[in-house]
């Protein structure tokens, strides 16, 4: 991964008796390039949202940030329906 556009964050609080910690950031269409490249391994409901995410994200986000009310709404539903899916609940029966 290029370095030109991952961020990183210290956290310069952490107490002395604790490893450093790290917090990578990725933003916009950086994000989805890493998506891209990580969703062929993603397994259960996070593979669907990739998938719903990489097909519709550009065509419903401009780069302006400037959305049109039409726009506006199909993102909202766009939003609405990546948060819905879920992961699938373990049942278990006791006997």
């Amino acid at each position: 991964m290029e370095a030109k556009f991952l961020s990183v964050a210290d956290s310069a609080h952490a107490a002395q008796n604790h490893a450093p910690n790290f917090t990578y950031a990725v933003y916009n269409r950086q994000a989805l390039w890493l998506l891209e490249k990580v969703a062929p391994y993603l397994k259960t409901y996070k593979a669907q949202r990739a998938r719903l995410i990489l097909n519709n994200y550009i065509r419903l986000t401009p780069r302006n940030g400037k959305y049109s009310e039409a726009l506006k709404s199909q993102r909202t539903k766009f939003e609405v329906e990546v948060l819905s899916i879920k992961p699938e609940r373990l049942i278990t029966t006791e006997s």
